[in-house]
């Protein structure tokens, strides 16, 4: 069928006046919708809360961070530390336990009750005592090679726990130069595990300990403690650990410039 431009003539008028309509139906709204107008707000704002959180970690940095970073440096120490003293006094406490038993049961068999301890017992709580003693001086610690240095402030931490003498000291100051802590004695020594060994070992602990720190012992094995270290030692524990026999202020005093 042939259509002539009179017959054309409605067909691009309604092409003219719907075409606009149907495109306008099919791409949308013009405007955005309140919806999403606030989407856009929220994201806006999200983004720069976090820009301002970011703002303010970076200028109180390392504060926030702090606590936690003592605490990861803090808890392995303690273990080590904890663990290594226990195993060691444990087993020193069960031998002289059971040596102390044998002379119970020996006393018992000959009928007797004197309360002195045969040689053989005797060096059995000197041994355990000994090996006790070389733990608390640090006998045998390999040497660092190089400075040990931290961020975290745990050292200042610790070294503020434990007593001090009148110069203001403490076993539990670190080193960190040459070796783990700066006076050679473990802040241990006054513990509950150390208070609960029998009385004749932890005597004879003291009077080695005594023997050396004043130079009346200078054997091989504590050849690593200098001069100054045994005399730092003798004063930081004759001012801060209780239940010391009263010989061990004899020196002390006496360097202080007073007494015998």
């Amino acid at each position: 069928m042939t259509m002539t431009k009179k017959s054309l003539s409605p067909l691009v008028l309604a092409l003219a006046v719907c075409g606009p309509v149907v495109a306008q139906e099919n791409m949308g709204p013009p405007y955005p919708s309140t919806n999403e107008k606030e989407n856009a707000s929220n994201g806006w704002h999200a983004f720069w809360g976090q820009v301002e959180l970011h703002r303010k970690r970076v200028n109180v940095w390392p504060e926030p961070f702090t606590h936690h970073d003592r605490e990861l440096v803090r808890g392995p120490f303690r273990q080590m530390a904890d663990n290594g003293w226990k195993n060691q006094i444990t087993a020193a406490n069960y031998r002289a336990r059971l040596a102390l038993r044998e002379q119970q049961v020996l006393n018992e068999m000959l009928n007797s009750t004197s309360p002195e301890l045969s040689p053989g017992i005797q060096r059995r709580l000197q041994r355990a005592g000994d090996d006790v003693l070389k733990g608390l001086l640090f006998v045998g610690e390999t040497p660092l090679t190089d400075a040990v240095q931290g961020t975290s402030g745990f050292a200042e931490y610790f070294a503020g726990l434990g007593p001090r003498d009148r110069q203001g000291r403490s076993l539990r100051e670190f080193d960190l130069q040459r070796r783990m802590f700066k006076y050679p004695c473990s802040y241990l020594i006054d513990s509950d595990a150390m208070n609960a060994l029998p009385d004749q070992v932890r005597s004879h602990i003291y009077r080695r300990l005594w023997e050396i720190v004043t130079d009346q012992d200078t054997s091989p094995t504590f050849a690593h403690l200098t001069r100054d270290d045994r005399r730092a030692i003798h004063a930081i524990l004759s001012d801060t650990k209780p239940g010391l026999p009263d010989y061990w202020m004899f020196r002390h005093v006496k360097e202080s410039g007073g007494g015998p």
